[in-house]
């Protein structure tokens, strides 16, 4: 939804804190083939398409996405008023 991101870019959003025992915690990026074995697969399903710089939500993409949220906010009441 942020514009176009890369794998690089979502590997640093989904990484996390390395636990190396008695020394201090550092920063890891996560799994790139994770990531990216799943942006090929809302590709093939049409939902994201690749651009110059990485790749977005395409329209039937947002569409699912609205769709989807919609029901959600019909399902718990707290979410009215979003």
């Amino acid at each position: 939804m942020d514009g176009p991101v890369g794998v690089m870019s979502l590997r640093t959003f989904y990484g996390g804190k390395k636990d190396r025992g008695v020394r201090p915690e550092v920063f890891r990026k996560g799994s790139g083939s994770i990531i990216r074995t799943a942006l090929q697969q809302l590709e093939d399903a049409g939902y994201v398409e690749k651009v110059e710089g990485g790749r977005v939500v395409s329209p039937a993409g947002r569409s699912f996405l609205d769709k989807i949220s919609a029901e959600i906010i019909k399902d718990i009441p707290e979410l009215e008023k979003y």
